[in-house]
């Protein structure tokens, strides 16, 4: 197994775990179960987000970022190949799954940004300040139509937050339309 492939592997884990599920049984976790608290959870998300870093320099940590990477593209057969979960999972997750299939590191990967930006322009998302006073993303009520949901998890001190996921039929719309979305992130003036 090679750097790059260990550090997909170990993300997935932990998007796994950022979204509440066992990574060894696919299972949900309890909604009391410790990793469900939303301070781990945010520190799951972050790690996630930090691999994903790594994972887009090629596997280098630091600033050996190479600039010369390829804009991200996706074959017929690569999405076929996608995994879909039929438990919700986060966006993150979701990505992180697509970037696993395609794992080129010549090239660069999806972002789960340019996805949800993509569904805000076709209606499914919107932007709403949260009760800490930051833009989050929330479902509209065409994301139903899709399979957008969003749950509510607590954080350690019991205050609710909020968290959308992805059913099957969200990720194959995704799939479905990822050149849409991938030619609006490398033309975002034309959105």
């Amino acid at each position: 197994m090679t750097q790059v492939e260990k550090l997909t592997y170990t993300k997935r884990l932990i998007d796994k775990l950022a979204d509440g599920i066992n990574p060894l049984t696919n299972c949900p976790h309890d909604e009391d179960y410790l990793l469900n608290d939303a301070s781990i959870i945010r520190c799951f998300f972050h790690v996630s987000q930090v691999l994903e870093r790594v994972l887009q320099n090629g596997g280098v940590v630091g600033s050996g970022r190479r600039r010369n990477l390829k804009a991200f593209s996706i074959t017929e057969e690569e999405k076929a190949n996608v995994p879909l979960s039929d438990t919700p999972v986060s966006i993150t997750a979701f990505v992180s799954s697509i970037n696993s299939t395609v794992n080129n590191p010549s090239m660069r990967r999806l972002t789960a940004t340019q996805v949800t930006s993509w569904l805000e322009q076709a209606g499914f998302l919107t932007t709403v300040l949260n009760a800490e006073g930051k833009n989050q993303r929330v479902p509209t009520d065409n994301a139903d139509l899709i399979g957008i949901s969003q749950v509510e998890r607590k954080n350690s001190s019991g205050s609710p937050f909020l968290m959308n996921l992805y059913n099957i039929e969200a990720q194959r719309f995704i799939l479905d339309n990822l050149d849409s979305i991938i030619a609006s992130a490398q033309n975002p003036q034309q959105s």
